[in-house]
């Protein structure tokens, strides 16, 4: 469970939110305005991880900061989240989304710097290309907007392989602007020729990544992106390619600020840190992620195999693995902040064993 605070007098505006979740506590936190900073940091015991985030608490209570829900924070952060509806307008004989009123008569609008859009109605069977289509549509009242997340919902408000998105291609084209992407769901998505000069951040979260989004981002013109998050996911819930597919991804020159990287989610996980620890992308990182995944100790020998090629990163981060305890005890020692919260244990069923990544279905 997330916890969000807000600090406020004359002279000094922060925010500061902290998440408990198994053995780890993560916080997050800076001025009212910007990304701030993320700290995370895993304990002995679920139980010693929950003490420590309560003291956390306290402490941040004692100094002055006010608890708020997330709506509050998100706002005073200067980002909304709108859950959007279909209606049917007689007069135009189809459906059309219904925005006006939530969105374009928001008198906070002008004051927002991001835009969240949670569920829509029937989103089980409807596309979010209406939504992405009123954007476009309405460009003018949205240049300041420099961040969009389209597809926030939970699994009990969707299931991500069910999540319906479109085309971005016009959307992209009509915000030059905008500095961070992120994405929920991959059914349906197309990135199309993808070109954005101002893009600093680009994150899809699915169960399943299909080749061709996985293309259109390997080929796309984003010469200031310098975070890519790419869950991969599995090929029962949309991916169809392979490391082939991943490799061009990870070439000189294809993202020359690029300084965070993270192909995770995925049941091919050592494979994939086999791919990145030998490709010429990796000198450039400071952040590396093979989360969510599959990682076993084979791919965790690998990582100290190479100890030397990930000396400059800031951060290492394999959380939810199967790697032993031994293994990340040894990885831990590595120059650089690991994260390997969330471990798992593989299921074991008639003689085979299965490690399955966090999210799919």
């Amino acid at each position: 469970m997330k916890n969000y605070f807000i600090y406020r007098d004359d002279d000094f505006q922060e925010f500061w939110n902290i998440e408990q979740a198994d053995a780890q506590v993560t916080v997050w936190f800076g001025k009212l305005g910007t990304d701030g900073e993320t700290q995370a940091k895993a304990y002995g015991s679920v139980r010693a991880a929950e003490k420590e985030a309560q003291k956390l608490i306290k402490q941040k209570v004692k100094m002055g900061y006010e608890q708020v829900s997330e709506d509050a924070a998100g706002e005073a952060m200067g980002e909304k989240k709108y859950a959007l509806s279909y209606e049917d307008y007689e007069d135009k004989g189809r459906d059309q989304i219904w925005l006006g009123k939530k969105i374009l008569e928001d008198k906070r609008l002008p004051e927002l710097k991001s835009i969240i859009v949670g569920a829509w109605e029937e989103t089980y069977e409807k596309s979010c290309q209406p939504i992405l289509d009123f954007f476009v549509e309405h460009k003018e009242s949205f240049q300041h907007i420099e961040g969009f997340f389209i597809g926030d919902m939970e699994y009990d408000e969707c299931e991500v392989s069910w999540i319906i998105q479109g085309n971005y291609e016009r959307f992209l084209n009509a915000f030059p602007n905008l500095k961070t992407l992120r994405i929920k769901g991959a059914t349906n998505l197309e990135l199309g020729a993808l070109s954005h000069a101002g893009l600093r951040k680009l994150e899809i979260i699915c169960g399943g990544l299909g080749e061709e989004v996985v293309r259109s981002v390997a080929e796309a013109s984003l010469p200031n992106l310098e975070s890519l998050i790419l869950y991969i996911g599995v090929e029962d819930y949309g991916f169809n390619g392979g490391l082939n597919s991943l490799r061009p991804l990870l070439e000189k020159g294809r993202f020359p600020k690029l300084t965070e990287l993270g192909l995770v989610d995925s049941d091919m996980e050592d494979e994939i840190v086999e791919l990145v620890l030998a490709s010429d992308i990796l000198p450039q990182l400071k952040k590396l992620h093979f989360s969510y995944g599959s990682l076993t100790d084979k791919g965790g020998q690998m990582l100290l195999d190479h100890g030397d090629r990930l000396a400059h990163l800031e951060l290492l981060d394999l959380e939810y693995h199967y790697l032993t305890e031994d293994m990340v005890e040894r990885l831990e020692q590595l120059p650089v902040e690991i994260n390997a919260a969330n471990a798992q244990e593989p299921d074991k069923y008639g003689g085979e064993v299965y490690y399955y990544p966090m999210l799919t279905e």
